[in-house]
């Protein structure tokens, strides 16, 4: 803020020597212009010239005060102006008003001053600033961390506030979307009670109250309603309770399904003694309990001969588990099922190995249907047959790939047979080879016309090395576009303004004032384009000089 002491003077007549002319003001003749659009008595400049904000000082009619912006003011809250030890002064000592009544605060909530005329009844400030009280526990205004006695309100934290903190279960009718339910109960209406903690008085039923809620549990403590062990296949025993108030068994004792074969049991469960499938008339497969506790064979496999493929076997009379003589190795043919249990290929026909070229077979030992080395690709050497009916091409040579430049090939792999990316018009890179051995130029770089200087390039299409027509040949050229040759080898300066040759070439840019006369109107020191340069007057160029 900028402070000035204006004295208005009112008066008929008092113009002439009775006043003093400022900037802004006229002041009285016993004053001074003070340099902040006012007016100020000589000893208020004089007592503050060169000298800090806030340093005591005096001048006639007032006894202390201090510099403001090199000017001595009064000092004192309430006079309407603030000196260095107050925040505000709206020209009173009252409370309340939004300056209070010592002038050091905004009344303002977060400021580290407790005001009590704007309602507050804590302020331990913002984070960050200074002043808080002792009481603050070094702790600012905070809502969520409720080690801090002061909330962003002002307001002291405590319960029955209205606002629920973290040391609290609830908060009037606010129960942090709690429910009975939540906290073990069947039913009922949870409250909060006056210490700001749930009263579950209205709350109804929970496991553990020795009352058998029949929709809720199966049992409560030693109530079971009218269940036994034998409503659960047990002969004896006595039931028991758990902490969920769910049925517990395990006092009761011996039924089938206890998984313990005992009694004229063959099995019970998984205990099935050491019996397995082959005590029982079968070959193979799983043996099984049923829930009798007799055994179940559901899962055993039969034998050879019962016409269903089990076991060890890979067929069973018309059963071939979906195989045929393909499966078998053979092209066609009718695949039948041995006495044994296993495949009988005698009516089947064609295989790989049988010497002769048929079903998808490539080749067939010495049988090649025709083919040589050179159907492959390949310059030369001895085409063969795998094990597998296919071409075997090993002993085959020089083909795209080995790395050897034969034939049609412009290279393979890393033989270019003397290439480089020179020879393609770059400047840097590496040349690439194809799969199909072909040169492929995509790793090369720099060349002339993109648009780079580089390499040996004097220049490259707009890249003139920064060059300009008037750094090019400043005696000869004022303005212009400079640009390179097609070759990237000169540069091409039809695109420069040169000077003295009595063309004004407005296309490349010039002017009256950097054509050199080129463009000057009847060789005078006027051009008349609306701004009066250094080099004009308003004698000279009155178009533009004069307003």
């Amino acid at each position: 803020m900028r402070l000035s002491l204006v004295l208005v003077v009112i008066c008929v007549g008092c113009y002439g020597e009775q006043i003093r002319h400022c900037p802004v003001v006229d002041c009285p003749k016993e004053m001074v212009c003070d340099n902040h659009d006012g007016c100020a008595f000589k000893e208020q400049i004089e007592q503050c010239a060169g000298q800090a904000d806030g340093v005591a000082c005096t001048y006639p009619g007032v006894t202390t005060g201090e510099c403001k912006d090199e000017l001595c003011l009064p000092s004192g809250c309430g006079n309407g102006i603030i000196t260095s030890a107050e925040v505000c002064d709206d020209g009173n000592t009252i409370n309340g008003d939004g300056c209070s009544a010592d002038c050091r605060s905004l009344e303002s909530c977060g400021n580290a001053i407790l005001d009590p005329a704007a309602g507050e009844t804590c302020d331990c400030g913002e984070p960050g600033v200074a002043g808080a009280i002792a009481s603050c526990n070094g702790l600012p205004n905070s809502d969520t961390n409720t080690a801090a006695p002061c909330r962003e309100n002002c307001q002291l934290r405590r319960c029955n506030d209205g606002t629920l903190d973290q040391t609290e279960q609830c908060e009037g009718v606010n129960l942090d979307g709690k429910t009975c339910a939540e906290l073990g109960f069947y039913g009922g209406t949870l409250a909060c009670s006056e210490f700001c903690t749930f009263n579950t008085a209205t709350c109804s039923g929970t496991c553990g109250d020795g009352v058998l809620e029949a929709s809720e549990e199966q049992c409560d403590t030693a109530e079971f309603g009218t269940l036994t062990c034998q409503s659960f296949g047990f002969q004896t025993g006595t039931l028991a309770c758990n902490a969920g108030c769910a049925i517990d068994t395990s006092g009761c004792s011996v039924r089938c399904g206890d998984d313990a074969k005992n009694g004229s049991e063959q099995c019970d469960g998984s205990d099935l003694g050491v019996a397995v499938c082959t005590d029982v008339g079968f070959y193979g497969g799983t043996l099984g309990c049923s829930s009798s506790c007799s055994f179940d064979t559901a899962t055993c496999v039969g034998h050879c001969g019962d016409h269903s493929k089990n076991g060890p076997e890979q067929c069973d009379g018309p059963d071939l588990d979906g195989a045929s003589c393909l499966v078998a190795g053979f092209y066609g043919g009718t695949l039948a099922c041995n006495p044994i249990c296993g495949f009988n290929t005698t009516g089947c026909s064609g295989r790989c190995g049988d010497g002769t070229k048929n079903g998808p077979e490539q080749c067939d030992q010495l049988a090649l249907d025709g083919k040589t080395c050179d159907d492959f690709g390949f310059q030369s050497g001895t085409l063969m047959c795998n094990a597998n009916c296919g071409f075997d091409t090993t002993s085959c040579v020089g083909f795209c790939g080995d790395g050897l430049l034969n034939g049609s090939e412009q290279c393979d792999t890393n033989s270019f047979g003397g290439l480089s990316c020179s020879g393609f018009g770059f400047y840097t890179g590496e040349l690439s080879c194809t799969i199909g051995c072909t040169v492929f130029a995509g790793g090369c770089d720099e060349f002339c016309g993109d648009d780079e200087k580089n390499g040996p390039e004097l220049c490259d299409k707009n890249d003139v090395d920064g060059l300009t027509c008037a750094t090019l040949d400043p005696e000869r050229f004022a303005v212009g576009v400079l640009r390179c040759s097609p070759r990237c080898d000169e540069l091409d300066i039809k695109g420069c303004a040169v000077k003295k040759d009595g063309r004004c070439d407005v296309a490349l840019g010039e002017t009256c004032f950097n054509s050199a006369d080129d463009c000057k109107p009847s060789g005078t020191f006027c051009c008349p384009d609306g701004l009066c340069s250094s080099v004009e007057t308003p004698q000279t160029c009155p178009a533009d000089c004069v307003r």
